[in-house]
């Protein structure tokens, strides 16, 4: 799950560098130049192993109840909690993976 949370976060990072969210090739240019840490690490699209590709290494989350937060919403006080880094220790382990069957 952590790595498609990435794929938000790439499109925001984009978005927000953007004049005109409408113009697809400002789009698209921002989406190659996206350099940043997100939820799972580091991720530079500018200088990854091709033009337009970056590379992460998962990591596994659970999405669970948490604190209400300006990023969240009072609407929606669900988080993800990262609950495994085996692929990816420079992300810390910030929950425990919780049962969701109870």
């Amino acid at each position: 799950m952590g790595s498609a949370y990435s794929l938000f976060e790439v499109a925001v990072e984009a978005l927000a560098s953007v004049s005109d969210p409408h113009d697809k090739a400002e789009v698209a240019n921002a989406l190659h130049h996206v350099n940043y840490r997100g939820l799972c690490g580091p991720i530079d699209f500018a200088n990854g192993p091709a033009p337009g590709v970056g590379i992460i290494k998962p990591v596994g989350i659970q999405w669970r109840a948490g604190q209400a937060s300006k990023d969240f919403g009072q609407k929606n006080p669900y988080q993800p909690y990262v609950v495994d880094n085996s692929l990816n220790k420079e992300v810390p382990i910030n929950g425990d993976l919780q049962p969701t069957n109870g």
